[in-house]
């Protein structure tokens, strides 16, 4: 059975002892709006700010839908490079505040990991110098201790994590009106078709192995158009009711717990190797994982081919932007050519995290 990919629609989980539910979480986030995506939310915080000046500074390392609603808004982009254990490099953040005006400083830890933190007192800086401060929290979502004094807003994707057809937010600790935002309907209802064809070869896959195909490629299709439908909507949406529903239900309990026990299981299992080397080691209790990321500089193209065969598969966090100029930031170019992303969602127990170690152990002793 494969392992990786698009989310799907899995059976409820039965209910646990002190469960967390999201109107639990969300009243941590201070004044939040719903939205279709973590672009959309960017996209809406851009409506509502007016900075001093219409300049951001963002990290090197990020995704290209949080660098083009800026572009798209008329912002001069800056960039800061980021370390190998994905901590921002303060130089580089310094000698940008020295040398440019910045009217939004945008930050963010990586993979549940607040890779971030050490920029609190710039943060608090560039605070009282009224910089409009945003980080995202995308990746950090459900560890604990998110939240800093010094962001005036935080944005996250919350469909990264699950299986929602439409899923983001903006959020402040200052008070802030909503806005009447309506659904994507068709986004919406695209993508929930996508997930409900991938539950259906789920389940046929456990049946009978050899009849499935048709069906994979009619779901991987499918979420390849919703994408591309989001990167062609410049209108902000909202949430659609049915994955607020979704949402709602979701056992947030059980999806930390099982993320960072597949992270534990992974680390301890892996070790270093001279082929593979995991960005994080262990991941503290406050910690809820999105993947458990490593770096494999020479062969990691190969290794990912590999993984495919073994249904194994991995996305690369990030395709380097190409409105990035990486010429400057040796650090993060290094990032985007040798990471890879393992999956340890709440999809997986043990059985299948002893197949990935497996497969990956093959892959090194192969190149011993």
């Amino acid at each position: 059975m494969e392992i990786g990919s698009e989310f799907y629609f899995q059976e409820k989980r039965e209910e646990q002892t002190g469960k967390i539910n999201w109107k639990d979480w969300e009243r941590n986030l201070g004044f939040t709006q719903m939205t279709s995506s973590g672009r959309g939310a960017l996209s809406l915080l851009l409506q509502e700010v007016s900075p001093r000046d219409k300049t951001v500074c963002l990290p090197a390392y990020l995704c290209d839908s949080i660098l083009l609603p800026f572009i798209h808004n008329g912002y001069e982009c800056y960039f800061y490079d980021i370390e190998k254990d994905l901590s921002p490099d303060l130089d580089s953040v310094r000698k940008l505040m020295n040398e440019r005006k910045i009217g939004i400083f945008y930050h963010m830890g990586y993979f549940g990991f607040h890779t971030n933190r050490k920029l609190e007192s710039i943060l608090e800086e560039l605070h009282h110098k009224d910089t409009i401060v945003v980080e995202d929290i995308t990746h950090t979502l459900f560890s604990d201790d998110f939240h800093r004094k010094n962001n005036d807003y935080v944005i996250a994707s919350i469909r990264k994590w699950m299986a929602l057809p439409t899923g983001g937010l903006l959020a402040s600790q200052l008070k802030r009106e909503d806005k009447h935002l309506s659904p994507d309907t068709a986004l919406a209802e695209l993508r929930k078709e996508a997930f409900q064809f991938k539950t259906e070869f789920m389940h046929r896959v456990k049946e009978n192995p050899s009849d499935h195909m048709p069906l994979k490629d009619l779901y991987l299709s499918l979420f390849q158009l919703g994408e591309e439908q989001l990167e062609k909507d410049d209108t902000v949406h909202g949430m659609d009711p049915f994955s607020n529903s979704l949402l709602q239900e979701e056992n947030l309990s059980f999806l930390i717990k099982r993320r960072r026990n597949n992270f534990k299981f992974l680390s301890e299992k892996l070790g270093i190797s001279h082929i593979l080397q995991p960005v994080f080691t262990k991941a503290s209790y406050q910690i809820c994982p999105m993947f458990f990321p490593i770096y494999c500089k020479n062969f990691r193209n190969e290794l990912r081919t590999y993984l495919s065969r073994n249904e194994i598969y991995c996305p690369i966090h990030w395709p380097i932007p190409k409105e990035i100029d990486l010429g400057g930031f040796s650090k993060t170019q290094e990032i985007y050519q040798s990471i890879l992303s393992i999956p340890c969602d709440q999809r997986y127990e043990d059985l299948a995290m002893e197949r990935v170690i497996e497969v990956l152990k093959d892959f090194i002793n192969s190149h011993t």
